[in-house]
């Protein structure tokens, strides 16, 4: 399972949830609003996006390398529904 999480008032912030694991923060900075969206069935890579100075921003996260930069989306790009 992927989605996004928050506390009141705070930034809402990606994670994954495994049966093994629990929940695994996907965004380790927590400074800025970010949610995963989209993961392949053995959950490596998992996508998602990140609000960054620029901007919306796509990232993929794996085990092995973490957070990943991969470029810019426009607002318009993807449906905040999914």
């Amino acid at each position: 399972m992927i989605g996004d999480s928050s506390i009141p008032g705070g930034p809402e912030n990606a994670f994954m949830w495994t049966r093994a694991g629990g929940i695994v923060d996907l965004d380790p900075t927590g400074l800025v609003d970010s949610t995963g969206r989209f993961a392949t069935e053995d959950g490596s890579p998992i996508i998602g996006s990140i609000f960054a100075e620029t901007g919306w921003r796509i990232f993929a996260w794996t085990e092995t390398a973490g957070l990943a930069d991969i470029g810019t989306i426009s607002p318009d790009t993807v449906r905040e529904d999914l």
